[in-house]
């Protein structure tokens, strides 16, 4: 039995099926009270935000300072515009077009904790943040909302009971 288990750069690479068996598989090999430390990079919308340099996030830009919840509920919106064009000049959306990527399922801290109580974890933390020196441009030109951030990480423990 494992105290720890460290997670780091992995996620954006399984899909979301694929996650629940990982925590299955480490919920069954770490102790009582055994933790997951974790990292994954990008989350799900920094294709809008970053790609193309930031191209298509150029549209959410006068809207950046509006409330941090209320600024991530536009986002969905916008993205699901997006997928929608997609869907017509394309036949796929932003998720579909991306299966066969490397980064094939970036997530959110929404999806990925519930994916993680379904396995019987408890979120100690799960921040997103900017932590790599490049490609700050997004977070300054969208205020530093979260849903712009590229890094998710934080810890969970394994429920009691």
């Amino acid at each position: 039995m494992f105290d720890v288990a460290v997670c780091f750069d992995l996620f954006e690479h399984l899909f979301d099926d694929q996650m629940g068996a990982l925590f299955a598989s480490l919920h069954r090999a770490l102790a009582p009270g055994g933790v997951i430390l974790f990292h994954t990079f990008p989350t799900e919308y920094e294709y809008i935000f970053q790609e193309n340099g930031g191209r298509l996030g150029k549209g959410l830009e006068p809207f950046a300072h509006i409330d941090d919840p209320s600024f991530a509920r536009l986002t969905r919106a916008y993205a699901a515009l997006h997928d929608v064009w997609r869907l017509f000049n394309f036949g796929t959306t932003h998720s579909e077009s991306i299966q066969t990527w490397q980064h094939c399922n970036p997530t959110t801290p929404g999806r990925l904790s519930a994916i993680l109580q379904r396995a019987g974890f408890e979120i100690l933390e799960i921040e997103v943040a900017d932590l790599y020196p490049f490609k700050t441009e997004a977070r300054e030109r969208h205020n530093g909302q979260r849903v712009a951030m590229r890094n998710l990480f934080g810890a969970a423990r394994l429920s009691a009971g």
